[in-house]
């Protein structure tokens, strides 16, 4: 089975030790590839260049932009709006001999791993987390999915954006793929994750009530090596409460510049390391089970002529 990640940078990537040892705990043989791509509009041509791959992972900056070279889409990625989980079918029952479904498995790595982290912080926290507070730093694909599994979790959220006049990135699903996917068209249209939200942004850190917060979730790649490397937002940690967790999704470095400010401010931290192993483990049996499920037809068929 060949697999692999695109996106831009994809050198830091951590994909193929995971797959790695997914693949050798099931007696699976994988091949598992980092494929950077600048520009995602090459995405198909590259898949039919590339008839052995099954399954794509997607990151930074092609979760919401890949929605438009899916041919269907599961619920998981379009109650979100973004995709980094790809499925790729290739049968002449296909146009083109190829079928991509996109899927989203961001919000369960998620809050698998934030329930972890916040009941290592605090005992038992996690059996009261609707009462809880949370602030989401970015927008984007990955910014979605948290906001989406913080709704699950029963958790409130406001969320900071970098300025004032920036529209909420809310993608819209094209008109072709609602109509030719049955997997869309039993899921509901792309709703705005952060509805009901109060929105800050950074050019009036004044007004963010930091001490409010029993979570701050950085959902930017401000922090990652190599592309953004000792970077990290501008906001001040020493204005939250000593038991605020800060949830940096960006998991090389292990520490990044946020998380090591937030344990200068005291504050309990949690890397994107356990998110990352959760969704990329979600992924893996979406690509096994229909690997199996075509491996099984194709013996039926041989058996039966």
């Amino acid at each position: 089975m060949r697999l692999g990640l695109i996106g831009f940078p994809v050198s830091h990537s951590w994909s193929p030790r995971l797959f790695a040892r997914f693949a050798e705990r099931d007696g699976i043989t994988v091949r598992y590839d980092l494929f950077p791509m600048p520009d995602v509009s090459v995405l198909r041509t590259f898949l039919l260049t590339n008839p052995d791959i099954v399954g794509l992972n997607v990151t930074i900056p092609h979760k919401t932009a890949v929605l438009s070279f899916c041919d269907a889409l599961h619920p998981s990625a379009s109650r979100i709006g973004a995709v980094n989980t790809l499925l790729i079918r290739r049968n002449g029952r296909y146009g083109g001999g190829m079928h991509i479904t996109g899927y989203n498995t961001d919000v369960g790595g998620f809050a698998s791993s934030l329930v972890r982290a916040m009941t290592e912080a605090a005992p038992g926290s996690a059996r009261i987390l609707k009462n809880r507070r949370a602030l989401i730093l970015g927008s984007g694909g990955s910014a979605r999915a948290v906001a989406w599994a913080l709704r699950d979790l029963g958790i409130s959220f406001d969320q900071m954006v970098r300025a004032n006049s920036e529209s909420v990135d809310r993608p819209e699903i094209p008109h072709a793929l609602a109509e030719a996917s049955v997997l869309q068209r039993s899921s509901p249209q792309i709703q705005d994750a952060f509805a009901g939200a109060r929105r800050f942004s950074y050019d009036a850190l004044d007004s963010v009530p930091w001490d409010g917060y029993d979570l701050l979730v950085h959902c930017t790649p401000l922090g990652m090596e190599p592309g953004f490397a000792g970077q990290r937002p501008p906001i001040n940690l020493s204005l939250c409460r000593s038991s605020t967790l800060l949830f940096d999704l960006v998991y090389t470095p292990e520490i990044t510049p946020l998380m090591q400010y937030a344990l200068d401010c005291g504050l309990h931290v949690c890397g994107g390391i356990g998110m990352l192993e959760h969704q990329a483990e979600e992924a893996w049996s979406i690509w096994k089970s229909a690997t199996d499920a075509e491996y099984d037809k194709n013996e039926s068929s041989i058996s039966s002529s």
